[in-house]
């Protein structure tokens, strides 16, 4: 006799979704445009040269980490002060190479913007799924389980994967025995028999 188990179809799992990486840095919020750990391989910083106050962007790398991450290279040519935070903003929005790595917001009118270093975005991580595959077996009713057998508590008869499911062996009276005590056979599968002379 062999016991089935009914099943759910599946375990229950859980999935934990991806998350964007970001830094806000310089007034200023950088978003990865695709959730996930590869968002973790962008910096951006921004620098100020002399000159007559326009902004430009560059961008380098290929995006492996830790070795040549991408580089949002910021800079304009006079004083960083002359700009706000929301022109920077609409500015680096406007240029679809930036819009493929990250989405910045977070600019206002009023806030002059600020050089800022060579800074990581951090956070992104990829999506995650868990199973949990003991909940895919239900417990047959009216079983009780005990250590490696089930007793069906309206008989009291055991029940198991180790219960011996063999006939106990018969005996042939005349037959030459091996010696782990089994009928002796030929090759057509049949009993050699002792006959007395």
């Amino acid at each position: 006799m062999s016991l089935i188990f009914p099943t759910t179809g599946g375990g229950t799992g859980s999935t934990t979704p991806a998350t964007t990486a970001s830094v806000t840095v310089g007034g200023l919020t950088f978003e990865a445009d695709q959730a996930g750990a590869a968002g973790n391989a962008i910096s951006v910083f921004f620098d100020e040269n002399s000159g007559e106050g326009t902004l430009t962007v560059l961008i380098t790398g290929s995006g492996t980490l830790p070795s040549d991450p991408f580089v949002i290279h910021i800079s304009t040519d006079g004083l960083a002060s002359a700009e706000t935070t929301e022109d920077i903003q609409i500015f680096l929005n406007s240029i679809p190479e930036v819009n493929v790595l990250v989405f910045v917001s977070g600019g206002s009118p009023s806030v002059n913007a600020s050089t800022f270093n060579l800074t990581p975005l951090t956070g992104g991580a990829d999506a995650t799924t868990s199973t949990d595959s003991s909940s895919r077996f239900l417990k047959p009713s009216n079983i009780t389980p005990l250590p490696n057998r089930f007793t069906r508590p309206a008989f009291e008869a055991l029940y198991g994967f180790d219960a011996e499911t063999t006939p106990p062996p018969t005996t042939i009276d005349g037959a030459i025995l091996t010696e782990a005590s089994e009928p002796l056979t030929t090759e057509l599968n049949e009993i050699l028999l002792f006959e007395p002379a």
